[in-house]
């Protein structure tokens, strides 16, 4: 899929114009392959036209789905359509490999956000971003954010980046404004007093920080699968109080794009929602016997890929079947 500037097709879209017209001019104007048409088509129907229009309509959305069903290539076409017509849309995701299938300008959430390893509590990670002009302004212009593999986002994390999001975005100008409405002799906060905000939450002379949006108004569209990997000692991302607070609008895909082998993708999907039967076990368990069976080695050539869950453990491994090779070894320079 070629990579568009914003300048490329920039002006075509009206305000409010439906996510179907701004879809349809888009493809459209792309340079793809054959082999994407059956994507980008697709993203014309439903369900992908309710999630674009709510898209559109400034909501945050949560698109849930199992692997291979295209998420982020929709999440990847919808970054591309709308930098052509928003500003500062940020992409990203949680880890830095699935960021970089995603797109060229993509970054991990924690580099986006400027959190770094979101060590300490939300105080520590407000005055983080606080301290870097760069990030706090990044933050401050940002329109709408995408991340993807949103299951190993952890809930802490999310509430600390909303809150300081939400902080430097609303809560802020809120408590400067009070404060600058009263006499000099009874005004509390400066500048250099970090814990404000701990008195501000609940202080009923600031009711307007009750009704700051999560991440103080950014437009959040989060794709993942909750039955997939979670995050590290942490809970769910929707357990969440910015997940609450977000009100996200809840899309499911179930069409699997990745797989050519049917029974195969549907035995994946009856394992991811512990439906599976008798016959799937037995189907696994036989790829396991395989790693015994030396007649079915011998029969199929095949020997069953190993995969260990450490480098030490692959690097153990593979000299010792290096040296069971009988082929000539070939030397490429």
């Amino acid at each position: 899929m070629r990579r568009f500037k914003p300048s490329d097709i920039a002006g075509r879209f009206v305000k409010n114009q439906s996510y179907a017209k701004r879809a349809s001019a888009f493809i459209e104007q792309m340079d793809r392959s054959p082999n994407d048409n059956t994507y980008y088509e697709a993203f014309l129907l439903e369900p992908y036209l309710s999630i674009g229009e709510d898209l559109v309509a400034g909501n945050n959305v949560f698109l849930i789905a199992p692997a291979g069903s295209g998420k982020s290539v929709f999440m990847r076409f919808m970054f591309d359509l709308l930098k052509t017509s928003m500003k500062n849309v940020k992409i990203c995701s949680t880890t830095g490999k699935s960021a970089i299938g995603l797109s060229a300008s993509a970054r991990t959430f924690h580099s986006t956000f400027g959190i770094g390893l979101c060590q300490g509590d939300m105080f520590d990670i407000l005055g983080r971003i606080d301290g870097n002009y760069r990030m706090k302004k990044a933050i401050e212009n940002m329109n709408m954010c995408m991340i993807d593999e949103v299951s190993m986002l952890g809930a802490s994390v999310l509430d600390k980046t909303s809150f300081a999001a939400e902080w430097i975005r609303r809560f802020k100008n809120i408590v400067d404004q009070y404060e600058a409405s009263l006499p000099q002799s009874e005004r509390h906060y400066h500048d250099d007093s970090a814990d404000v905000v701990i008195h501000s939450l609940d202080n009923p002379e600031y009711p307007q920080l009750k009704d700051v949006a999560a991440f103080g108004g950014i437009q959040i569209f989060v794709t993942g699968d909750p039955m997939q990997l979670p995050a590290i000692n942490d809970k769910f991302f929707f357990e969440s109080g910015t997940w609450k607070k977000g009100k996200f609008r809840v899309h499911r895909l179930s069409k699997l794009w990745r797989y050519k082998n049917v029974p195969f993708a549907n035995m994946l999907l009856r394992i991811r929602v512990c439906e599976h039967t008798e016959r799937d076990i037995k189907k696994i368990m036989d790829r396991m016997y395989a790693y015994q069976n030396k007649e079915y080695i011998d029969e199929t050539g095949i020997l069953p890929t190993r995969v260990y869950p450490i480098n030490r453990s692959v690097n153990a491994h593979n000299p010792v079947s290096y040296t069971h090779l009988t082929l000539p070894t070939k030397r490429i320079v």
